[in-house]
Protein backbone atom coordinates (compact mmCIF):
# COMPACT_ATOMS: atom_id res chain seq x y z
CA UNK A 1 0.00 0.00 0.00
CA UNK A 2 1.27 3.45 -0.92
CA UNK A 3 2.02 6.34 1.42
CA UNK A 4 0.03 9.31 0.14
CA UNK A 5 1.49 11.72 2.66
CA UNK A 6 3.95 11.84 5.55
CA UNK A 7 2.76 14.33 8.18
CA UNK A 8 4.25 16.05 11.22
CA UNK A 9 3.19 18.76 13.66
CA UNK A 10 4.33 20.60 16.77
CA UNK A 11 2.25 21.03 19.96
CA UNK A 12 -0.09 24.01 19.90
CA UNK A 13 -2.95 25.08 22.20
CA UNK A 14 -6.09 23.07 21.40
CA UNK A 15 -9.39 24.70 22.30
CA UNK A 16 -11.44 22.47 24.61
CA UNK A 17 -14.14 25.04 25.22
CA UNK A 18 -13.45 26.22 28.77
CA UNK A 19 -9.69 25.71 28.54
CA UNK A 20 -6.89 24.83 26.17
CA UNK A 21 -4.43 21.94 26.23
CA UNK A 22 -1.24 21.35 24.23
CA UNK A 23 -1.70 18.99 21.30
CA UNK A 24 0.18 18.09 18.13
CA UNK A 25 -2.88 16.56 16.46
CA UNK A 26 -2.73 19.25 13.79
CA UNK A 27 -0.27 17.86 11.26
CA UNK A 28 0.88 18.93 7.80
CA UNK A 29 2.56 17.05 4.94
CA UNK A 30 6.35 16.89 4.80
CA UNK A 31 8.01 18.00 1.58
CA UNK A 32 10.64 15.39 0.79
CA UNK A 33 12.05 12.55 2.92
CA UNK A 34 11.85 12.49 6.72
CA UNK A 35 13.76 10.34 9.18
CA UNK A 36 11.58 7.79 10.96
CA UNK A 37 13.36 6.93 14.20
CA UNK A 38 12.39 4.81 17.18
CA UNK A 39 11.09 8.02 18.77
CA UNK A 40 8.97 8.98 15.77
CA UNK A 41 9.25 11.19 12.72
CA UNK A 42 11.79 13.99 12.61
CA UNK A 43 9.97 17.29 13.10
CA UNK A 44 6.99 15.73 14.85
CA UNK A 45 5.98 16.60 18.41
CA UNK A 46 3.66 15.41 21.15
CA UNK A 47 1.34 17.30 23.44
CA UNK A 48 1.34 14.33 25.83
CA UNK A 49 4.81 12.76 25.44
CA UNK A 50 4.16 10.11 28.10
CA UNK A 51 1.25 8.80 25.99
CA UNK A 52 2.36 9.44 22.41
CA UNK A 53 5.85 9.03 21.07
CA UNK A 54 6.58 5.97 23.19
CA UNK A 55 8.37 3.07 21.46
CA UNK A 56 5.07 1.24 20.91
CA UNK A 57 3.50 4.38 19.46
CA UNK A 58 6.35 5.86 17.46
CA UNK A 59 4.13 6.52 14.42
CA UNK A 60 0.44 6.47 13.60
CA UNK A 61 -1.14 5.55 10.26
CA UNK A 62 -4.63 6.16 8.91
CA UNK A 63 -6.30 5.17 5.66
CA UNK A 64 -7.39 7.90 3.27
CA UNK A 65 -10.30 5.61 2.37
CA UNK A 66 -11.92 6.69 5.65
CA UNK A 67 -11.77 10.38 4.79
CA UNK A 68 -14.86 10.23 2.60
CA UNK A 69 -16.87 8.52 5.36
CA UNK A 70 -15.98 11.15 7.93
CA UNK A 71 -16.48 14.05 5.53
CA UNK A 72 -20.07 12.89 5.03
CA UNK A 73 -20.62 11.91 8.68
CA UNK A 74 -19.33 15.24 10.03
CA UNK A 75 -20.60 17.31 7.08
CA UNK A 76 -17.13 18.65 6.38
CA UNK A 77 -15.49 19.47 3.08
CA UNK A 78 -12.17 20.85 4.31
CA UNK A 79 -10.17 17.73 5.15
CA UNK A 80 -6.52 17.59 4.12
CA UNK A 81 -3.78 14.99 4.65
CA UNK A 82 -2.99 14.56 8.34
CA UNK A 83 -6.54 15.49 9.36
CA UNK A 84 -6.80 12.73 11.95
CA UNK A 85 -3.40 13.36 13.47
CA UNK A 86 -1.76 10.60 11.45
CA UNK A 87 1.89 10.51 10.49
CA UNK A 88 1.17 8.32 7.47
CA UNK A 89 -1.88 8.82 5.27
CA UNK A 90 -2.24 5.60 3.30
CA UNK A 91 -4.21 4.58 0.24
CA UNK A 92 -5.25 1.29 1.85
CA UNK A 93 -4.35 -0.93 4.83
CA UNK A 94 -7.80 -1.14 6.36
CA UNK A 95 -8.16 -2.29 9.95
CA UNK A 96 -9.59 -5.67 8.97
CA UNK A 97 -6.44 -6.47 6.98
CA UNK A 98 -3.71 -5.15 9.27
CA UNK A 99 -2.52 -7.46 12.05
CA UNK A 100 -0.70 -6.82 15.31
CA UNK A 101 2.88 -8.02 15.03
CA UNK A 102 3.07 -7.76 11.25
CA UNK A 103 6.32 -6.21 10.06
CA UNK A 104 6.54 -3.89 7.06
CA UNK A 105 9.33 -2.26 5.11
CA UNK A 106 8.48 1.35 4.30
CA UNK A 107 11.14 3.40 2.60
CA UNK A 108 14.39 2.62 4.39
CA UNK A 109 12.64 1.88 7.69
CA UNK A 110 11.28 -1.34 9.16
CA UNK A 111 8.15 -1.04 11.30
CA UNK A 112 5.91 -3.37 13.27
CA UNK A 113 2.17 -2.97 13.84
CA UNK A 114 1.50 -2.65 17.58
CA UNK A 115 -2.06 -1.58 18.45
CA UNK A 116 -5.23 0.27 17.46
CA UNK A 117 -5.56 3.93 18.18
CA UNK A 118 -7.19 4.73 21.50
CA UNK A 119 -9.01 7.97 20.61
CA UNK A 120 -9.46 10.63 23.27
CA UNK A 121 -11.19 13.94 23.85
CA UNK A 122 -8.49 15.78 21.89
CA UNK A 123 -9.61 14.15 18.64
CA UNK A 124 -13.19 15.21 19.41
CA UNK A 125 -12.10 18.78 20.10
CA UNK A 126 -9.95 18.90 16.97
CA UNK A 127 -12.86 17.73 14.82
CA UNK A 128 -15.24 20.07 16.69
CA UNK A 129 -17.35 17.21 18.02
CA UNK A 130 -18.92 16.51 21.40
CA UNK A 131 -16.11 15.49 23.74
CA UNK A 132 -18.36 13.19 25.80
CA UNK A 133 -19.72 11.08 22.95
CA UNK A 134 -17.36 11.20 19.99
CA UNK A 135 -14.78 8.73 21.30
CA UNK A 136 -17.43 5.98 21.43
CA UNK A 137 -18.65 7.02 17.99
CA UNK A 138 -15.17 6.81 16.55
CA UNK A 139 -14.45 3.42 18.12
CA UNK A 140 -17.75 1.97 16.94
CA UNK A 141 -16.81 2.53 13.29
CA UNK A 142 -13.52 0.60 13.67
CA UNK A 143 -12.11 3.23 11.29
CA UNK A 144 -9.41 4.04 13.80
CA UNK A 145 -5.99 3.49 12.27
CA UNK A 146 -3.03 1.87 13.96
CA UNK A 147 0.25 2.52 15.72
CA UNK A 148 3.69 1.16 14.88
CA UNK A 149 7.04 0.66 16.55
CA UNK A 150 10.22 1.26 14.55
CA UNK A 151 12.57 -1.71 14.36
CA UNK A 152 15.01 -0.14 11.90
CA UNK A 153 15.31 3.60 11.46
CA UNK A 154 15.39 5.16 8.01
CA UNK A 155 14.12 7.81 5.63
CA UNK A 156 10.49 7.69 4.49
CA UNK A 157 8.50 9.85 2.11
CA UNK A 158 5.26 10.11 0.17
CA UNK A 159 5.17 7.51 -2.58
CA UNK A 160 6.86 4.82 -0.49
CA UNK A 161 5.14 1.45 -0.29
CA UNK A 162 4.32 -0.57 2.82
CA UNK A 163 5.75 -3.97 1.92
CA UNK A 164 4.81 -6.81 4.27
CA UNK A 165 7.85 -8.75 5.48
CA UNK A 166 6.34 -11.25 7.91
CA UNK A 167 3.48 -11.80 10.37
CA UNK A 168 2.86 -12.92 13.92
CA UNK A 169 1.86 -16.61 14.04
CA UNK A 170 -1.31 -15.68 15.99
CA UNK A 171 -3.06 -13.14 13.75
CA UNK A 172 -5.10 -10.47 15.52
CA UNK A 173 -6.35 -7.72 13.24
CA UNK A 174 -6.68 -4.12 14.38
CA UNK A 175 -10.46 -4.38 13.94
CA UNK A 176 -10.54 -7.60 15.96
CA UNK A 177 -8.51 -6.03 18.75
CA UNK A 178 -11.02 -3.20 19.03
CA UNK A 179 -13.90 -5.69 19.14
CA UNK A 180 -12.28 -7.79 21.83
CA UNK A 181 -11.31 -4.82 24.00
CA UNK A 182 -14.44 -2.69 23.75
CA UNK A 183 -17.47 -4.28 22.15
CA UNK A 184 -20.32 -6.36 23.53
CA UNK A 185 -20.94 -9.22 23.84
CA UNK A 186 -17.58 -10.16 25.32
CA UNK A 187 -15.74 -12.97 23.55
CA UNK A 188 -13.64 -14.84 26.14
CA UNK A 189 -12.43 -17.41 23.62
CA UNK A 190 -11.30 -14.69 21.25
CA UNK A 191 -9.56 -12.83 24.06
CA UNK A 192 -7.71 -15.94 25.21
CA UNK A 193 -6.54 -16.58 21.67
CA UNK A 194 -5.48 -12.95 21.20
CA UNK A 195 -3.38 -13.13 24.36
CA UNK A 196 -1.22 -15.72 22.59
CA UNK A 197 -0.06 -13.01 20.18
CA UNK A 198 3.52 -12.34 21.22
CA UNK A 199 3.48 -8.77 19.93
CA UNK A 200 0.61 -7.37 22.01
CA UNK A 201 1.53 -4.17 23.82
CA UNK A 202 1.27 -4.16 27.60
CA UNK A 203 -1.80 -1.94 27.72
CA UNK A 204 -3.74 -4.05 25.20
CA UNK A 205 -2.77 -7.22 27.04
CA UNK A 206 -3.84 -5.70 30.38
CA UNK A 207 -7.17 -4.58 28.93
CA UNK A 208 -7.93 -8.08 27.66
CA UNK A 209 -6.90 -9.70 30.95
CA UNK A 210 -9.06 -7.29 32.97
CA UNK A 211 -12.03 -7.98 30.74
CA UNK A 212 -11.51 -11.73 31.05
CA UNK A 213 -11.22 -11.48 34.83
CA UNK A 214 -14.46 -9.51 34.98
CA UNK A 215 -16.25 -12.24 33.01
CA UNK A 216 -14.88 -15.01 35.23
CA UNK A 217 -15.78 -13.39 38.56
Amino acid sequence: MTVLSVNVGKPKPLDLGKRTTPSAIGKNPVLGPALLSKKGLAGDGFGSPTVHGTPDQAAYAYSFIHYDYWAKELERGDFSYGQFGENFTLDGMLEENVFIGDRYRVGAALVQITKPRGPCYKLAAWLKQDQKTFVARFLATRKIGFYMRVLEEGLVCAGDVFEKIDADPVPVSIAEAIRLMHEAPADPGGMERALENRSLTGDVRDKLIRRLDKIRT
